[in-house]
């Protein structure tokens, strides 16, 4: 070993012991809280199924606007920074990240090509369909019905045909709504073991 080596060997076990685990322990810790699942729901109770669908694929939004984005910065052509504390996100980065990941269709590729592809449509889903839905009252049409009656007592409310319609209604949305949550939740599930930066 040369005293340039020994030097730089040196230099190197300074700036990693005194600099980067330093300021990676303190961004663990504080920004960067990979041990934390959060759900982005507002402050309020939520039952555990909600909680966990929620969680996982807030997740999911973050491993594509913040780590495939950051992949995208680093690897491509576009610009983008962050600071010493701060995560990138950038929705656009990272959906054309995995647009070029769903472009890989070699044999060697393949795999990865799919995985991209489910990520996107999981992503959609999440964005596009789930986060944008009426409430189930709303959609039915109770909310609606109930507005014609601001002052009625509902309890001694005799149920007429036109609520007990609605109200299937409502349950027939609220049991496809599950249906299709649990769905998509397994398909996540399922892909978990590739989602990794």
């Amino acid at each position: 070993m040369t005293v340039k080596d020994s030097i730089h060997d040196l230099w190197t076990s300074f700036v990693y012991n005194c600099w980067t685990t330093p300021i990676y322990a303190i961004k663990y810790r504080t920004t960067h809280r990979y041990n934390i699942l959060h759900t982005g729901l507002k402050p309020d109770y939520h039952d555990l199924d909600r909680r966990i669908l929620h969680g996982i694929f807030n997740e999911l939004v973050n491993y594509v606007e913040c780590d495939k984005a950051w992949l995208n910065v680093v690897f491509g052509d576009n610009k983008g920074k962050r600071g010493l504390f701060e995560r990138y996100r950038s929705a656009e980065q990272g959906i054309e990240y995995l647009n070029w990941e769903i472009a890989l269709e070699e044999d060697y590729n393949k795999s990865q090509s799919e995985v991209a592809k489910e990520t996107l449509a999981l992503y959609k889903w999440w964005k596009e369909v789930y986060l944008t839905r009426k409430d189930i009252d709303e959609e039915s049409g109770l909310n609606e019905y109930y507005s014609r009656f601001p002052q009625r007592d509902w309890c001694s409310l005799k149920l007429d045909e036109e609520y007990k319609a609605l109200i299937d209604k409502s349950r027939q949305i609220e049991m496809d709504r599950d249906i299709e949550e649990t769905e998509m939740l397994i398909r996540l599930i399922n892909i978990r073991k590739s989602l990794w930066t």
